[in-house]
């Protein structure tokens, strides 16, 4: 047996360089629906196809809570989300979700929400005459889903915001400066929903404050 391909070979480092693409070509060169390795020095199992997908999707099955890595929680995820929770607690936070997202009507309302954040934003781009597609339509993403979401942004936050969650899903589970890019800084942007507020900036909401609305633009560490 290729000892790449042998349980106690680790594949934490090929991970880390490939990203999504390390699996797909690994179950290419070895087909099956069953693939062993290690991670982070652990066994590790990889499942695909239709037989795998019903075996994960059972909650008999799976075990959430510290199954993704600290770099992965620190980042991408954050710790306490919906990813790492079991039982009762999984399918609550779970069901908030497809609440707003299986609903038709809210996803037209989402749709709508972006392309108005689109057609604002063309204008803008054919006067600067030269535009950075991947900064400009970050942008587009973030005031648009924002927008849905109830979040009030001044538009000298839609940037920074977009470079930040730029940063939170190009640096996860990397190593090196991608991935302090990613974490979050101690001046993180606090989010007011109108009922409760982070106090991250040293500010809490007032009375005039509106009933959702950014309180200071995010930052992370550089």
């Amino acid at each position: 047996m290729d000892r790449r391909s042998s349980p106690r070979a680790d594949s934490t480092l090929p991970l880390l360089l490939r990203g999504y693409a390390w699996l797909p070509n690994r179950l290419r060169r070895r087909p099956g629906p069953v693939l062993r390795t290690r991670l982070l020095g652990r066994p590790a199992v990889a499942l695909h196809g239709p037989e795998a997908v019903r075996f994960f999707y059972d909650e008999r099955h799976i075990r959430r809570a510290g199954a993704l890595p600290e770099p992965v929680r620190a980042t991408l995820f954050g710790h306490g989300a919906v990813h790492g929770l079991d039982g009762a607690a999984h399918q609550l936070r779970k069901a908030m979700f497809l609440g707003l997202l299986a609903d038709p009507r809210r996803l037209e309302r989402l749709v709508g929400s972006v392309g108005e954040a689109w057609a604002a934003a063309v204008p803008r781009w054919r006067e600067r005459g030269q535009v950075v597609v991947l900064d400009a339509v970050a942008g587009v993403l973030t005031a648009g889903v924002a927008r849905w979401a109830g979040l009030t942004l001044h538009d000298d936050e839609v940037a920074p915001l977009a470079r930040d969650l730029v940063a939170m899903v190009d640096g996860f589970a990397t190593i090196g400066p991608r991935h302090l890019r990613a974490l979050p800084a101690p001046s993180s942007c606090s989010i007011s929903t109108g009922t409760s507020t982070t106090r991250r900036c040293g500010r809490t909401p007032t009375a005039s404050t509106p009933s959702a609305s950014s309180t200071c633009p995010p930052t992370r560490r550089s």
